[in-house]
């Protein structure tokens, strides 16, 4: 029963996550003691600490204190969802996890890493985009008829607050990438970020064959919301966008799909920094994808739901586990 228990408790494990994210992969004497020092305690029986994979080290990375359980008897909550994780984005450190490796179809958590790619191509966010029939994905609210004009801007928003698929194969497409071009640059960058596992052959989601673990969506997740432009749009819930139609200037509003945006977890004293849901329908599950703060404890978490039965589930599993984790965990005082 001992050895049962002990195998339940969920333990702190490090991960060089948060290296800036301009460091190179070890190359000097000094990297590779830090990669020597991560491999060996990722390969410690029962060690408190594991590196993940692939991730760039920063050679001058400080030493940071990691969160601490209050209760270790405290096993944590009971999440139906298949896969999860939960994040402590300062530190790196996985606060909770269930089969964190399992791959799944990610669908619109797709659309992170589809902005990370735009935004890295350092875009005009005025330019005006023409929808052309190639565009037009549907798989929900369809905000757009070929021949409107739109901004590079309003169809970020677009792509990130309502999901529309339309709006993000135009997105991408202002790149000037061919699909199959910029389907190959979201594997680079992914790869870039650390997350090999993950596949994708299309920038929406809507193709199954996107795929990825709970561990590779952090990565991706956390990436995203350090970039303004995307956490300005992802953490919106209602968007007012301008469209240029062949009867004119229009105005039209779309709605979040992130129903946590009105929840507790987007009042006193949480703020949500960014979120992104994502479903193919019940065969693959729902997805949530997001990072919240308790602005008292000044600490900000990731949490990655992916495979929760219903649309609703899959808030109330991420709900459930980040009000869980701020309140059984306690950060060190900076400086200490």
């Amino acid at each position: 029963m001992q050895v049962f228990l002990f195998a339940q408790l969920l333990v702190l494990v490090f991960i060089p996550l948060l290296a800036p994210r301009a460091a190179a992969a070890p190359s000097t004497a000094a990297d590779s003691d830090v990669a020597a020092i991560l491999h060996q305690a990722a390969t410690t029986p029962h060690s408190q600490l594991e590196a993940f994979a692939g991730l760039p080290l920063a050679a001058d990375r400080p030493s940071l204190a990691l969160p601490v359980r209050k209760d270790g008897r405290d096993l944590g909550p009971v999440i139906p969802a298949k896969s999860v994780i939960v994040l402590d984005e300062k530190t790196g450190a996985v606060l909770f996890v269930k089969d964190g490796d399992r791959n799944h179809a990610v669908a619109s958590l797709s659309k992170l890493l589809t902005a990370l790619v735009v935004t890295d191509a350092a875009p005009d966010w005025q330019a005006a985009v023409t929808i052309v029939p190639e565009d037009l994905r549907g798989g929900g609210i369809e905000y757009f008829l070929v021949g409107d004009r739109v901004t590079v801007k309003d169809l970020l928003y677009t792509s990130l607050v309502a999901s529309s698929n339309t709006a993000t194969m135009a997105f991408a497409r202002s790149t000037g990438l061919t699909p199959e071009a910029f389907a190959a640059r979201m594997n680079e960058k992914a790869a870039s970020l650390g997350a090999s596992g993950a596949h994708f052959v299309e920038p929406t989601g809507l193709n199954n064959q996107n795929q990825g673990s709970a561990k590779d969506v952090a990565r991706i997740a956390h990436a995203a919301f350090l970039v303004p432009e995307i956490v300005r749009a992802a953490s919106r819930d209602a968007y007012a966008l301008s469209v240029t139609t062949s009867r004119g200037q229009r105005t039209r509003t779309v709605k979040s799909t992130d129903l946590l945006l009105n929840s507790i977890l987007n009042a006193d004293p949480y703020r949500i920094i960014g979120g992104k849901t994502g479903t193919l329908g019940e065969e693959t599950g729902f997805h949530v994808a997001l990072s919240v703060t308790a602005k008292e404890k000044g600490q900000t978490i990731l949490v990655v739901v992916l495979g929760s039965d219903t649309q609703a589930g899959r808030f109330q599993d991420a709900k459930q586990l980040a009000l869980w984790v701020f309140d059984a965990y306690e950060w060190p005082v900076s400086g200490q």
